[in-house]
């Protein structure tokens, strides 16, 4: 399994709660272009691919602004179905289904992410089609492997803390890291999967 390495440098907290203030400015950015013409109000609802906890945040945040939301997810059970109105308000399929993604773009006007465990070229085909995604697809395929996200952030001048890839036999102590660590797997992790604070 290939992993990125970095010191520990921030709250976990903080960092769930500025995820969550980002997705409610995100939504009230989009209530306002769609207000003001920039975005087409098409059935003028957000589409989200993702139905857990964030996406659950994203709809509370979402009602606060009067703005209607379907979501792509597996289950009926996920978050984000099961704690509103039910499968009515959902398209129940994998998230990297871009055949569901379809069906969903019917009946929204832009689509978001909860997460990013999404097949770029697949949607890249929607988004040829004319689906309209937000971030964009350019910009989401910059943050899905964790060393390349770390890279581009630190190529535009964003400070991040110190990062190497590392492999199962590397030691990070010879690499300039000191514990703890947080270690994280490249693609596919968050928080809860694939990441390990390492104190020894």
């Amino acid at each position: 399994m290939e992993v990125c390495a970095g010191s520990i440098v921030e709250n976990l907290g903080i960092r769930v709660d500025g995820y969550i203030s980002s997705l409610f400015l995100g939504l009230e950015s989009m209530r306002l272009s769609v207000m003001q013409g920039n975005l087409p109000p098409v059935k003028g609802r957000v589409g989200v691919i993702g139905g857990g906890q964030l996406a659950w945040m994203l709809r509370l945040a979402a009602q606060q602004l009067g703005i209607e939301v379907r979501v792509q997810t597996p289950s009926a059970s996920d978050p984000a179905v099961a704690g509103f109105e039910g499968e009515s308000n959902a398209v129940l399929a994998p998230v990297a289904d871009a055949v569901a993604t379809a069906r969903l773009a019917e009946q929204c006007s832009v689509i978001t992410f909860e997460n990013e465990f999404v097949d770029i070229p697949s949607l890249s085909q929607l988004a040829a089609q004319g689906v309209v995604f937000r971030p964009s697809l350019s910009v989401l395929a910059a943050l899905l492997d964790k060393y390349e996200q770390h890279q581009f952030l630190d190529s535009i001048g964003l400070s991040v803390p110190a990062f190497a890839a590392i492999a199962p036999t590397d030691d990070p102590l010879t690499m300039g890291f000191s514990f703890p660590l947080v270690i994280k797997s490249r693609r596919h992790g968050y928080d809860g999967q694939g990441t390990f604070i390492v104190q020894s």
